[in-house]
């Protein structure tokens, strides 16, 4: 497997080569503002171009949701990765804490403004959390892949 990790959020060669094999793991540090859900669905979805339409939108709305929720809550510049294997899509963001001590969440009350994101992508794929506030969070949604996708 293949890692890149790259300072800008600008996909490297090396990241680039490995989406275009359709195997392997491209990852990026994201800045650490509100442009990073932006670039966190510019990268996931160029990653998985080659796949089937309606997995690269989901994946798009992951990763655009997981780095909302990294940026909105968490400190420092969150990392996005792309795995991509025979069998399934993995995006991962991974964080660096927060002072709140707070979980995520995947429902919340009924009179909260937000947090409906990671319920959004716990419904598109099968969502992962592992982490503690004090050193981070990584939240993975794990799409499968269909038998003709898989044969890419």
């Amino acid at each position: 497997m293949t890692t890149a990790i790259t300072q800008t959020g600008t996909p490297t060669m090396a990241a680039l080569l490995t989406a275009a094999a359709g195997t392997g793991v491209a990852s990026w540090r994201l800045p650490a503002d509100l442009d990073a859900p932006r670039v966190a669905r510019t990268l996931a979805a160029r990653t998985v171009a080659n796949l089937d339409a309606l997995l690269v939108e989901d994946v798009r709305v992951v990763a655009s949701e997981l780095a909302t929720n990294a940026v909105r809550y968490s400190r420092g510049k969150p990392i996005l990765a792309v795995e991509v294997t025979s069998t399934e899509v993995v995006v991962t963001v991974a964080d660096q804490g927060n002072e709140t001590g707070r979980a995520p969440r995947i429902n919340p009350g009924k009179r909260d403004e937000g947090g409906r994101g990671l319920g959004i992508c716990a419904r598109l794929g099968e969502l992962r959390i592992t982490g503690a506030p004090s050193t981070g969070w990584q939240i993975a949604v794990h799409f499968p892949l269909t038998s003709k996708e898989a044969g890419r």
